[in-house]
């Protein structure tokens, strides 16, 4: 489950990261000027853009103060190293603690191996509860 795979599972384990997560996520390489990340990062309505390698690897994330940066500058001169990640296979009442915990409107979520899967952000989580109460009404 921590890799994403697909898994089958009973009825009685609870909604997990991998169920709610956005996939369709910003991102940028460390050479891409931060011009480029925040264009990612606002064409998708975001205000960070995780930073990956070629393989796919996290390696940081631009926030919405390193997005102002001056656009010609490289990435890897603002990039924040090592943000905070969940697996998939957390619950995704636990995400939403630490999410609420680090006052954060976002988590990028990570292979055991830190490849970028995603993200678990409010629209995520508040889709998740809509979807669980009209299963709970239906």
């Amino acid at each position: 489950m921590a890799f994403d795979l697909p898994i089958v599972r009973g009825r009685d384990l609870p909604q997990l990261v991998c169920d709610v997560v956005e996939r369709d996520v910003p991102h940028c390489r460390p050479q891409d000027p931060v011009g480029v990340a925040r264009n990612a990062a606002y064409d998708r309505g975001m205000d960070i853009c995780p930073v990956i390698d070629s393989e796919g690897i996290l390696l940081g994330l631009c926030t919405r103060i390193s997005l102002h940066a001056h656009p010609s500058v490289a990435v890897e001169l603002v990039m924040e190293p090592g943000p905070t990640t969940v697996r998939p296979s957390m619950p995704v009442k636990d995400a939403v603690k630490i999410l609420e915990r680090k006052k954060e409107h976002s988590l990028l979520v990570t292979t055991p191996d830190g490849k970028l899967i995603g993200s678990l952000n409010d629209r995520a989580v508040a889709s998740a509860r809509d979807g669980a109460q009209k299963g709970l009404s239906t």
